[in-house]
């Protein structure tokens, strides 16, 4: 008998309790609004907490994850630009980007005629550039006494990086030759990034970074040339060296300069970074 009315009081309490949860609810709300807030005044299972707790501390760890991978693909691409590229992947990139504002989603078809023609014009100054390379390198070959191997090497891979130049000047013009103001347009302001403006930047800006390391290699073999050839003593030597020296000042100062003009650019029409650089500008 003890047992059962001791059951009946804790029944009676359930009930009382919940009796005056109902009491203190507006008479107002609905069936499910007052099924909510009798859940909500209840305390939340320990299962329940410890899951949201895990889920909100996983969100830092992608997002620094996603920060990681976004750091790592900028110093790729830096090492790459300005590396292998010579800085010509991010000017045209910059270019193509600047060209696909001009076009207006490829309705401003005078900007798209213009600049078509500036990029032909482009092309002709460095077809006669890359042909003066090439008969430059097959001349230097002919040298005698024969030059060292590591210049003649230089001088033999230079020599080929021009003519594949100039197949590149002469063949995209042709295949590109039916292409229409419109489809210039079209294909710059729209579709993927990476196969449309990226690979297109990367054909069109492939001529001018093959002549520069054909000059870059013309230069590495001639200071190769001087170290290891007999120039008739050590003063001739440093005749020599010093305008190669001065040339090589040259170029890294251009080069430099040239990243703070590319810097410069980015901040001015894309202050986040451009979309192969930054992702998170898409975000």
């Amino acid at each position: 008998m003890h047992h059962i009315s001791s059951n009946r009081s804790v029944k009676n309490l359930s009930v009382e309790a919940t009796e005056e949860q109902k009491a203190q609810l507006p008479s107002t709300l609905s069936l499910p609004q007052i099924t909510f807030q009798l859940q909500s005044s209840s305390p939340p299972h320990q299962s329940i907490s410890i899951t949201r707790q895990s889920s909100s501390s996983n969100l830092p760890d992608s997002k620094n994850r996603i920060s990681v991978s976004n750091a790592s693909l900028k110093i790729l691409w830096l090492l790459l630009d300005n590396v292998l590229l010579l800085q010509m992947g991010s000017a045209y990139l910059i270019r193509f980007h600047e060209f696909a504002l001009a076009a207006d989603g490829g309705k401003d078809l005078p900007s798209i005629d213009d600049w078509r023609k500036e990029q032909q014009a482009e092309w002709n100054r460095l077809s006669t550039t890359l042909g003066l390379l090439a008969a430059m390198h097959a001349a230097i070959l002919a040298i005698s006494p024969q030059p060292p191997n590591l210049a003649y090497a230089f001088w033999l891979g230079g020599g080929t990086l021009s003519v594949c130049g100039l197949f590149i000047v002469q063949y995209f013009p042709i295949k590109a030759f039916s292409m229409t103001d419109e489809d210039i347009g079209f294909i710059v302001t729209n579709g993927n990034e990476i196969f449309n403006t990226t690979l297109l930047a990367a054909a069109i800006a492939s001529p001018v970074i093959i002549c520069l390391w054909a000059a870059v290699l013309f230069i590495a073999g001639m200071i190769d040339y001087i170290i290891e050839s007999d120039l008739g003593g050590v003063k001739y030597r440093v005749f020599a060296a010093i305008p190669v020296g001065f040339g090589i000042g040259a170029v890294v100062m251009t080069m430099a300069l040239g990243e703070i003009i590319d810097r410069r650019m980015k901040q001015k029409y894309y202050p986040d970074g451009l979309p192969h650089t930054d992702r998170n500008k898409a975000e």
